[in-house]
């Protein structure tokens, strides 16, 4: 049964959820899919959160994206990259090189 299917009868089903519990059981019962079970759990993730109308709006027109789920995904992993190369350039000037700039651009061939 989903949530599509049967109206709001599955809504905030999973939030009430022991997985600690549910992942035990599961473990238990099939413990040669242990893994496939704490992929399946963390997989997705269903949040309501009021976003600005205007950036929803221009979101998808400006970057040719379909749907919000693609335009919320690819807007966090933008934030992801950008974060990790914030933590990147922390070593900027920092670390020491030694090299041959000159040796390593001729061509061997």
């Amino acid at each position: 049964m989903t949530t599509s299917e049967h109206g709001n009868e599955l809504s905030g089903f999973c939030d009430t959820l022991d997985w600690a519990r549910v992942y035990d059981d599961f473990a238990k019962a099939y413990p040669e899919n242990q893994l496939n079970m704490c992929s399946i759990r963390d997989a997705v993730m269903r949040i309501h959160t009021v976003i600005d109308e205007t950036l929803m709006r221009d979101a998808p027109e400006i970057t040719g994206l379909k749907t919000k789920r693609e335009v919320i995904e690819k807007g966090l992993r933008l934030l992801i990259e950008l974060s990790r190369q914030e933590l990147i350039r922390q070593y900027r000037g920092k670390l020491n090189w030694e090299g041959d700039l000159d040796c390593m651009r001729v061509d061997d061939d």
